[in-house]
């Protein structure tokens, strides 16, 4: 778990508990001494061997990525309690305090990402502390081993180590931190960015565990991760929201590798004799800037394919002109949600899917939303301190326009109120407040806003 929670605030404190469902649909289709720390409420023996195991796995990791650690990383074993009094601290007072938490949850349940009586709050910790198995805090430089991995086996936490000091090993490199945080402002920013860094751990993690298994531990391997499976289920009962969190695991790293089938990036990956490393280098230095391209990779590695998403270049003389038509009022926050959670939107939202095909693309995009040119999502007050959203979304043509749209109103007519309006190669959606002012609000963005990818102008009508 590198420490982002909208899904971008848990980009930072990413859950390293994906693990056993990454491997094993993965392997079932391939062929200085630092400082440490010790919890009072761990079992003595326990924790002297998690740390100890840490340690040999630590020069190992540098040896796969072919980079030596430049400084010891501080390890210690911690209780369920103490991760649980940690991401209080970290995400709901830090990063989710002063109504953030609950401005997020009112979005997302306007929009129709989840359901009107979901508690997100309660849902976060839920699935955090279900899934979380160790964890690395770039702000401590610490890696955090959780008590309860103990029970995982020798060589599953072998595995768990080896992805989060990845993440150690990256930062001592890089700085991540810095890079989250400037690149983790919107859902689908984190959601770039996290992929990067999970990806990178992931897929180092997968080298490692092929690299180290033997034919007659592979049988044991895959009944420990099936126990894994059944473990993620109540995970996969949330909403398909929250199941992005996985998907910057697998889709980071197939993202890294440069797409493909899922056999195919696993035979890219063994290939590579540092793995990822220089592709991690470039894309933290240069990251992506959309879901759209962990998804699509040839849309950020391709120069000829590179596709950038369509901004608002005058953004702010934009809200301006929205406020006015609202009668005045105020801002409350922005968003932009991307291809993802457009592709959640453009569902089914009781369509049952099956988490062992989550390594294909096409698990977690579809053809209403694959079109994904850019959003922008503005949450609202009027001056008489009624709520709304408007939601600007623009498309690759006008025929994906269309089909986003089509597939919003099939699917969200019933339970979510909301006003539609659309021309070229834009659809605007306004609820709350908002609503009923859509036609207005469009002609108004019409005439006012400058539309561009990177500095290049875009014409959307």
């Amino acid at each position: 778990m590198k420490k982002n929670t909208s899904s971008s605030d848990l980009g930072r404190h990413l859950p390293a508990g994906f693990l056993g469902l990454c491997l094993l649909s993965s392997l079932a289709n391939s062929q200085t001494k630092p400082s440490v720390g010790t919890s009072p409420q761990s079992d003595k023996a326990i924790v002297q061997k998690m740390l100890e195991t840490a340690d040999q796995v630590q020069k190992e990791v540098g040896d796969l990525r072919g980079k030596p650690f430049k400084h010891g990383v501080k390890k210690a074993v911690r209780t369920e309690k103490e991760l649980r009094a940690f991401l209080k601290k970290e995400i709901f007072e830090e990063e989710l305090g002063h109504g953030k938490l609950e401005r997020n949850q009112w979005m997302l349940q306007t929009v129709g990402l989840l359901p009107r009586d979901m508690d997100l709050g309660k849902t976060i910790l839920d699935v955090l502390l279900n899934q979380i198995g160790g964890f690395y805090d770039p702000k401590q430089n610490s890696f955090f081993m959780m008590e309860k991995t103990a029970r995982m086996g020798d060589f599953m936490n072998r595995i768990m180590i080896a992805h989060e000091l990845t993440h150690a090993l990256d930062d001592q490199y890089y700085g991540l931190d810095p890079i989250m945080k400037k690149a983790s402002k919107t859902e689908d920013g984190g959601f770039a960015i996290g992929s990067v860094v999970e990806g990178s751990a992931t897929a180092l993690m997968t080298r490692w565990t092929m690299k180290n298994i033997s034919s007659a531990g592979r049988e044991g391997l895959m009944a420990q991760m099936k126990a894994e499976q059944e473990r993620s289920k109540a995970f996969f009962a949330a909403p398909p929201y929250f199941w992005t969190l996985a998907a910057k695991y697998v889709m980071g790293m197939r993202f890294l590798v440069g797409g493909g089938t899922m056999m195919e990036f696993n035979k890219k990956l063994i290939s590579m004799p540092r793995g990822v490393a220089e592709r991690v280098e470039q894309a933290l230095k240069n990251p992506p800037k959309s879901s759209e391209q962990i998804l699509h990779p040839e849309k950020y590695w391709d120069p000829s394919k590179r596709d950038l998403p369509i901004t608002i270049q005058n953004e702010k003389k934009v809200k301006e002109s929205i406020l006015e038509t609202l009668g005045g009022g105020s801002l409350l926050g922005e968003e932009t949600l991307g291809e993802i959670l457009c592709a959640i939107l453009a569902r089914p939202q009781n369509k049952k899917l099956n988490p062992m095909l989550m390594n294909s693309a096409r698990f977690w995009t579809n053809k209403a939303s694959e079109g994904w040119g850019g959003d922008r999502l503005f949450m609202l007050k009027d001056k008489a301190g009624k709520k709304g959203i408007v939601w600007i979304t623009l498309w690759d043509s006008r025929k994906d326009a269309e089909e986003f749209a089509e597939a919003y109103k099939k699917y969200h007519s019933k339970a979510q109120t909301f006003g539609m309006a659309d021309e070229g190669r834009m659809v605007i959606l306004c609820f709350g407040s908002a609503k009923g002012l859509e036609e207005a609000i469009l002609e108004r963005i019409a005439k006012t806003a400058h539309f561009v990818k990177g500095n290049e102008p875009v014409e959307i009508f």
